[in-house]
């Protein structure tokens, strides 16, 4: 059995693409035994990616119990306008959420997770939407080249996992997208319940958006602080 395999046995990283984990891998020190090399390999994995366990249905998935979706679509969309394509990254199972958009739309999810975009997609399927969920390491810029022109790109509590694993991505990630708005939040609770006021604005965020000169607004939620920046026009 390879590392990779062996790291893949705790039942949370199971479904991590080997690439992935094969790269998280690759960053620990190879000067460490194999035994101390998966346990920090395994930590930085739960890191990155622990918020997100799967669940069989959008109530079961961590980050999506305590949203509001239809008050939440039609705060962002208000601000945005009813758009004809979606993007969403890091998507988890949102998707099954499209029912309270209040409108048809395209939907393109993508998602670290097979299992996620398996469960999305049948669901998508079975209730014939115009959506889809793709699988993709989103920490890798070049595959945003893959991603299609959209008018809204939703990113749902996912940019602080991405910076875990490579710094300053978010900023990259900015500069890329092709959409009339981009919209971000960020938990503003801590694991103790506690708030940590400059955490919770995310100032390396907002001076990312001053550098590149971004217009955004911003509201707030009981436990989700949201970022809707201007792109393109």
């Amino acid at each position: 059995m390879t590392l990779v395999e062996k790291i893949k046995e705790k039942r949370e990283l199971s479904d991590l693409p080997n690439e992935f984990v094969e790269k998280i891998l690759s960053e620990v020190d190879p000067k460490l035994n194999d035994r101390a090399r998966l346990k920090k390999t395994r930590e930085k994995l739960r890191k990155i990616y622990g918020m997100f366990k799967i669940g069989e249905n959008l109530e079961k998935n961590i980050s999506a119990k305590t949203r509001d979706y239809k008050d939440l679509y039609k705060k962002i969309f208000s601000l945005t306008g009813k758009p004809k394509k979606i993007i969403e990254l890091g998507c988890g199972l949102n998707g099954l959420s499209i029912k309270d958009f209040g409108f048809k739309t395209g939907y393109y999810g993508y998602d670290l997770s097979g299992k996620y975009c398996e469960l999305s997609n049948n669901y998508f399927k079975t209730n014939k939407l115009d959506a889809e969920c793709i699988q993709m390491d989103l920490s890798e810029i070049n595959n945003f080249k893959k991603i299609p022109i959209c008018d809204v790109v939703l990113c749902f509590k996912v940019l602080e996992s991405l910076e875990a694993v490579k710094r300053d991505i978010s900023k990259d990630i900015l500069k890329v997208l092709k959409c009339k708005y981009f919209v971000v939040s960020f938990s503003t609770k801590g694991l103790g319940g506690g708030v940590n006021i400059k955490k919770k604005q995310r100032v390396w965020f907002i001076r990312f958006l001053e550098e590149l000169n971004l217009k955004f607004e911003r509201f707030e939620t009981r436990d989700e602080l949201f970022y809707i920046v201007k792109i393109n026009g």
